[in-house]
């Protein structure tokens, strides 16, 4: 399976040795992420964006959180701290 994030990696050139070795993970791991076997966590994404400029829409395409990350209840709004 080719995804669109393994697709711009391999347009751009990086290797994934080099993203394993700004993400501090395995080539493995990475190929995980990159073939989409695996989500990608917030902090990883902003390294890959940061370091390589890949696209955040890339990286999340649907905006979609695992269902066991979060939870099924509304998250309350915000309130100033005096």
């Amino acid at each position: 399976m080719v995804t669109e994030m393994r697709e711009w990696f391999r347009d751009n050139n990086i290797p994934q040795a080099d993203v394993a070795s700004a993400l501090n993970k395995s080539v493995s791991a990475v190929s995980r992420l990159v073939n989409g076997q695996r989500v990608i966590r917030l902090i990883d994404a902003k390294i890959l964006h940061e370091c390589f400029g890949v696209p955040y829409a890339l990286m999340m395409p649907d905006n979609s959180v695992s269902e066991d990350s979060a939870s099924s209840q509304p998250v309350p709004p915000l309130q100033e701290v005096a």
